[in-house]
């Protein structure tokens, strides 16, 4: 799972948390917890924002390479 900055107005670290573990166990890369993400799911994928939660940009373009990933893959 990557490691994201915590910023003073960011996404609730909960929620990413979340939902990378489910990425990467779709993709292979841990434990199986929950179903695995397809493609339209983390494209409709909206983060809730919080007081120091992750940097929001690193965490869209990890969003983005895991759904190139997924659709690369046929998930």
């Amino acid at each position: 799972m990557p490691s994201f900055p915590v910023v003073m107005r960011g996404y609730a670290c909960r929620e990413v948390d979340d939902l990378f573990a489910r990425i990467d166990a779709t993709l292979g890369g841990g434990p199986v917890t929950g179903d695995p993400v397809t493609s339209a799911e983390l494209r409709a994928t909206q983060l809730s924002l919080t007081m120091r939660g992750y940097a929001p940009r690193q965490v869209d373009e990890a969003m983005n390479a895991a759904l190139e990933e997924l659709e690369r893959r046929g998930a």
